[in-house]
């Protein structure tokens, strides 16, 4: 049998430059990708409900719901393709439906974002980190930087080192063109604060560069 084509229809695209933030909101079904234009760039996303904001994405929730039907229960540590993003109502956000990087999942769901606190904290007081961009491109959602939940950090090589009781930050593991793309599962608010680390930790190798935005709709043909 004929298997039906996929066409694309293109919503939105943009580039988003480095220390820069996106928010728009995306339509149940529809697909949002981030793509990683030169490689090695993190990017720290966040998903509200687009009509309750209080409903908002959580990294535990997420890592305690990816159950498949015949498999005993576990709580994973990685997302990856497949994978879905809940909310702190328990209700699916986004699937990821693609995850390019070599291996897939490196990305990170424990810790909170950069902030001006950290960078002052190291010597760096006209810093702004992740939380202060997001809080800027969130506003005129009216969404209080307060209200931002941890993030779903995209492209963050960060590891658990047991034996010293640290997390790690290492360089990431995206390469140029690599992506990571979602499917909605309902009418979200998203935004992502291209990482602005280039101090500290080599979150994104020490260097920032810039993040592309695609969001499409697929559709059957026959």
């Amino acid at each position: 049998m004929r298997q039906p084509i996929k066409s694309r229809t293109f919503i939105h695209e943009e580039v988003i430059p480095p220390k820069q933030g996106f928010a728009m909101i995306v339509r149940k079904g529809q697909n949002f990708r981030i793509i990683d234009l030169m490689g090695k760039q993190v990017a720290d996303v966040v998903f509200f409900n687009a009509y309750n904001i209080k409903e908002k994405n959580c990294n535990g929730i997420s890592m305690a719901r990816q159950i498949r039907q015949g498999e005993p229960y576990k709580q994973t540590d990685k997302l990856t393709t497949g994978d879905i993003i809940f909310s702190s109502a328990y209700r699916p956000m986004a699937t990821i439906v693609a995850d390019t990087p070599v291996p897939g999942g490196i990305h990170k769901l424990v810790g909170h974002m950069c902030n001006r606190g950290l960078y002052e904290a190291f010597g760096y007081p006209d810093h702004d980190g992740c939380w202060e961009i997001l809080s800027r491109v969130l506003a005129r959602y009216d969404i209080s930087p307060e209200d931002i939940p941890d993030s779903f950090d995209v492209f963050m090589n960060k590891e658990h080192d047991v034996a010293a009781g640290q997390w790690r930050i290492k360089e990431p593991v995206s390469r140029p063109g690599d992506y990571i793309e979602f499917r909605m599962e309902m009418d979200c608010i998203v935004a992502f604060s291209n990482c602005p680390m280039d101090v500290i930790a080599p979150t994104n190798n020490w260097v920032c560069t810039p993040l592309k935005v695609e969001i499409h709709e697929e559709m059957n043909e026959e």
